[in-house]
């Protein structure tokens, strides 16, 4: 009977070490070809860690911590391809307050589309349109990872020392993640943005701010040490913190980590496919909802202020492919909303039409992508400044 017991025992142990051998490569497996790692939201990554003591020690020379805005350029901050001048917006030279007479001046506002990461300073599409126009001056207020709710407020901090006369709000359709969102690796796991951010919540109709929680070394520290506590607080009012998986006791087990991470990604209700399901973005999400009174909110701010907003939509990758194969945009429900608002804008979709895909992007636009950039915009500005506002002889 112990024999029989025994071998029963060896058994099930032989049976459970394969489960677990099974599991582990499994795990392997979906990490090295669906790129999906056991990732619970509340562990902070070692890549995140690293980060956090870039931060502490002041090694970051272009994008740095910011208190209010959670990120920001630095005034004269370099990198590699990226230079900004002592406003710390991206640009190469200095500007005075005013644009300098005869010239007609414009300031963009937004995230990595709008800052035209990968290319350098002469490759953005700020300044392909005074390439293409001398009498434009376009300023490049974007900051690699905002949300619309952070180039609002960098507008208010930067419109009153560099007033234009038109506004250009970039938006890109992924932005709709950002706005639910107050620590960025929660949403963007593979982020080197290891920052804080703060976020705007609807109550009763109006937008109510709530800041940036990590405002200075004191809370990268405690980030650092106790990034538990850290994490709860960073978690409340952030979509990620809460719809993600979070760490459990049995985790140590490949196979509780295995059907943890398929039961989430194999879910229909995943963090992200909340917000952008498989036809697009999901309607009335929280999200979406906040996403369009934003708009709204810089809209009539930037018309409060005596200037012209107008809202650039920029497609990213996954955009014009699924729009060259069905005929469908990501975002048509904001364009929808932006009608009914009476907001003007411009879908940049079209300015890719007939491009080669691979020559338009990297990860962001090429230097050509932020060509048909420029070129598509160029009579779009004319329509709305005036004849006197754009030279078209120049475009290229």
């Amino acid at each position: 009977m112990m024999k029989r017991f025994a071998l029963w025992l060896i058994l099930v142990g032989l049976l459970y070490g394969l489960l677990e051998a099974t599991s582990l490569a499994g795990l392997f497996v979906l990490s090295k070809f669906r790129h999906w790692d056991f990732d619970p939201v509340d562990v902070l990554r070692p890549m995140h860690a690293a980060a956090v003591e870039r931060i502490l020690e002041g090694d970051l020379h272009y994008t740095v911590a910011d208190a209010e805005l959670g990120w920001a350029i630095k005034p004269d901050g370099r990198s590699a391809l990226y230079q900004a001048n002592s406003a710390g917006m991206r640009r190469s030279s200095e500007i005075t307050r005013e644009a300098a007479p005869g010239k007609r001046r414009l300031a963009a506002y937004g995230d990595s589309f709008t800052h035209s990461d990968e290319v350098g300073n002469p490759d953005t599409w700020e300044s392909q349109l005074e390439d293409r126009d001398s009498r434009l001056e376009v300023l490049n207020f974007g900051v690699g990872g905002y949300g619309v709710d952070q180039a609002f407020l960098r507008y208010q901090g930067m419109s009153p020392k560099f007033p234009a006369e038109m506004v250009l709000i970039g938006f890109m359709s992924e932005n709709v993640y950002r706005h639910v969102n107050r620590y960025r690796p929660f949403y963007a796991r593979e982020t080197g943005i290891v920052m804080g951010k703060p976020r705007f919540l609807l109550r009763d109709g109006a937008l109510v701010v709530l800041p940036n929680l990590l405002r200075d070394t004191g809370d990268y520290q405690q980030l650092l040490s106790a990034p538990e506590s850290s994490f709860q607080r960073l978690g409340e009012n952030d979509h990620f913190y809460r719809y993600r998986y979070h760490s459990g006791a049995w985790d140590w087990s490949p196979s509780v980590r295995l059907f943890r991470m398929l039961a989430y990604e194999l879910s229909a209700d995943t963090a992200h496919r909340r917000i952008i399901g498989e036809h697009g973005y999901v309607a009335d999400s929280e999200a979406l909802t906040v996403t369009e009174a934003l708009l709204q909110a810089f809209v009539d701010r930037v018309q409060a202020d005596g200037a012209r907003p107008l809202v650039l939509v920029f497609p990213n990758h996954r955009d014009v492919v699924d729009f060259r194969d069905a005929g469908t945009r990501t975002y048509q429900l904001l364009l929808d909303d932006l009608d009914r608002r009476g907001i003007d804008y411009i879908d940049l979709m079209p300015a890719f039409a007939g491009a080669a895909i691979e020559k338009v992007f990297q990860r962001h636009y090429t230097a050509y992508g932020n060509a048909l950039v420029a070129d598509y915009l160029i009579p779009e500005l004319r329509k709305r400044l005036g004849p006197a506002g754009v030279d078209t002889s120049a475009t290229h």
